[in-house]
């Protein structure tokens, strides 16, 4: 049986969810405006979407005696014009031999799997592949490849009505899977369980670290948690609540790790009134750094514009061309719809100096350097509520 309040905190769970990941809802009229209600393909920038002949499978080795695939800045391009319903939730990566992945989650069967698509050239792209097929939503994957060239997937699950239980997953392969896969569930705790938004990130150790955001593990705030894996994935560690950077007051949200040189570096939303920060213009960006992903440096804020009414979501980090590392994200600051802007890691302690604003449309943004020098590969989600496209652009800064 559930424990007493269960329904009291799945319904307050599902409101979380309506609101959460159905993000345009909020962002549309409040943070994004008109940027977001631009629509599908020839609204604005995003008037390049997929041609159906151009659509094509992309080997995953490409011939040794063909030239180097070359990526060309150009408009943005619809990835997901093929489906009527909501797509959302992309990351993006490139792998050590330089295909670009996106993945992203669809509801075009229905209820929402996990969707994998990749390009040697930011024009030509795959059929978007189905990865998962559980009854359950499947939402927010992130996708990494660790130094010895194996990819891990982690996502989080959501159970149908009544209890909305929200459970992270990981799954780990040496070669994006050609049928479905389902992963293993390696969060859970008694009773209700509210665990979302993953992030996953190789330490130098080799050690896999996971960090999700959970208000039900600390009652009335969003906190963030880490699990870890010293195996490669096949086991997990208990999740512990990350005390070096959780506020006592305050919501800590949208977590992103990344390994960076010879640490891992956490970027998060922290907010302090509702629990969702795209809704609230106490949202500030933060960042800390860890050698193991357990203990954490201070947590420093990157922004801290608050008395100006200034929302700062959805943050990201993404190497620069050259080996710097730079944080990109959505904000108020610069238009009242919203806009990416990006800085330097190195210049985060004197934001808005070095800030760039960045030629992509929507929000979750996701950044990676291309193969080609100087040029690199974004991912964003736009369009209305209910039908968002997830697009991707090429671009320099």
């Amino acid at each position: 049986m559930p424990p007493s309040g269960h329904d009291t905190a799945a319904a307050t769970a599902r409101e979380a969810y309506d609101r959460g990941m159905r993000i345009p809802v909020v962002i549309a009229a409040l943070i994004l405006g008109t940027v977001v209600a631009c629509g599908g393909a020839g609204a604005g920038d995003l008037d390049a979407a997929v041609d159906a002949d151009a659509v094509a499978a992309v080997d995953a080795t490409p011939d040794a005696d063909a030239a180097a695939p070359t990526f060309v800045p150009a408009d943005a391009v619809d990835l997901t014009a093929d489906n009527p319903a909501e797509d959302e939730d992309p990351s993006v990566l490139v792998t050590a031999d330089g295909l670009v992945v996106v993945t992203f989650f669809s509801r075009r069967g229905g209820n929402a799997d996990l969707y994998v698509t990749t390009t040697r050239d930011g024009v030509t792209w795959t059929a978007a592949r189905r990865l998962t097929s559980d009854p359950d939503d499947d939402f927010y994957p992130q996708l990494i490849q660790d130094h010895a060239g194996r990819f891990h997937l982690t996502w989080f699950r959501r159970a149908p009505a009544p209890t909305y239980y929200a459970h992270v997953r990981h799954a780990s392969f040496d070669a994006l899977p050609a049928a479905p896969i389902d992963g293993a569930q390696v969060t859970d705790a008694p009773g209700y369980l509210e665990d979302w938004v993953p992030t996953i990130a190789e330490a130098p150790s080799g050690r896999l670290v996971i960090v999700f955001a959970s208000k039900l593990r600390e009652p009335d705030l969003h906190h963030l948690f880490a699990i870890t894996s010293d195996d490669g994935g096949a086991t997990w560690s208990a999740p512990v609540g990350l005390a070096d950077v959780n506020a006592v007051a305050a919501h800590d949200h949208l977590p992103f790790v990344a390994r960076t040189d010879d640490v891992l570096t956490l970027t998060w939303v922290r907010h302090e009134t509702d629990p969702t920060p795209w809704l609230d213009a106490t949202s500030d960006v933060m960042l800390a750094t860890s050698s193991d992903g357990l203990a954490w440096s201070s947590p420093r804020a990157v922004t801290a514009d608050d008395g100006a009414g200034v929302v700062d979501v959805f943050p990201g980090l993404y190497r620069r061309h050259g080996g710097a590392w730079a944080l990109a994200w959505v904000s108020t600051a610069l238009a009242p719809g919203g806009s990416v802007v990006a800085v330097a890691v190195a210049d985060a302690a004197t934001y808005p100096s070095g800030r760039v604003e960045l030629p992509l449309v929507g929000y979750s943004p996701r950044i990676v350097a291309t193969p080609t020098p100087g040029v690199y590969l974004g991912v964003t989600v736009a369009g209305a509520t209910g039908a968002q496209d997830v697009y991707a652009r090429v671009f320099t800064e």
